[in-house]
């Protein structure tokens, strides 16, 4: 299973459809993965690519969606892919790690308070809130994720101060939406959401976690290195001008 098929159960598109060797997602304003295109076939020759793509960018921009491929790391397609996209003018957009690992054991810091459950509750709400990018519709992307799932709030003593969601496939609890409000970072608050994190899944008989990240966001990068988390690949957006 691809790391797409595996993330993609945790945070679903509205709808999937195939175009020639693609896969278009409708994304509805939840995010790039969600609204994103990739090869489904790992093997089509470079060019039935050229021919596709004028249709998949095309039924793109039918769904309100500016053209935005998903390609994952060293994978042979996907770079031959990028070659073609480049040369019509495509720019990076995002280049993300994906990371497992095994569930955090340490216990949670005195005074902290966690609370966990479906739908979101005000405390997450304030927390998402604080920068606006988690907003409807990417709780209408947690709303279409099935199975177990969660919102999960942290609150010190001055009231929210974390925030992520959670939702099993395949033994792992698929994090994402990971939030500390600005006022709240340095304070081991990533730390203690890993925690919570942790609990939740080991009570919903999840065995580890897994998430991805922005190759840029060095602090996340570090904390999740430093939970044992090991990067298991990664992949990028290419974006049309």
């Amino acid at each position: 299973m691809s790391l797409i098929d595996r993330m993609e159960p945790s945070w679903p598109p509205v709808a999937r459809f195939t175009h020639g060797p693609f896969v278009l997602r409708q994304g509805l304003g939840g995010g790039s993965r969600v609204s994103a295109i990739s090869l489904a076939d790992p093997n089509v020759p470079a060019d039935q690519i050229q021919r596709a793509l004028p249709d998949v960018e095309a039924a793109a921009r039918t769904l309100g969606q500016p053209p935005l491929f998903l390609l994952t790391d060293d994978d042979a397609a996907d770079m031959a892919l990028a070659n073609i996209l480049r040369a019509r003018g495509y720019a990076l957009s995002d280049e993300v790690f994906a990371f497992e690992g095994p569930l955090a054991t340490a216990a949670l810091a005195a005074g902290l308070k966690v609370h966990s459950g479906w739908p979101a509750g005000a405390d997450a709400l304030a927390v998402w809130n604080n920068d606006g990018r988690v907003g409807a519709a990417r709780m209408a992307v947690m709303a279409r994720a099935r199975g177990e799932k969660a919102v999960i709030s942290l609150c010190d003593a001055t009231g929210p101060v974390g925030a992520l969601f959670a939702a099993i496939h395949d033994g792992a609890a698929v994090l994402h939406a990971i939030e500390v409000i600005p006022a709240a970072r340095g304070r081991g608050y990533g730390h203690a959401l890993m925690i919570a994190a942790s609990n939740w899944a080991r009570a919903h008989r999840a065995d580890r976690l897994m998430l991805v990240v922005t190759k840029q966001n060095l602090p996340a990068v570090t904390l999740y290195l430093r939970h044992g988390l090991q990067v298991i690949g990664g992949y990028y957006y290419l974006k049309s001008a």
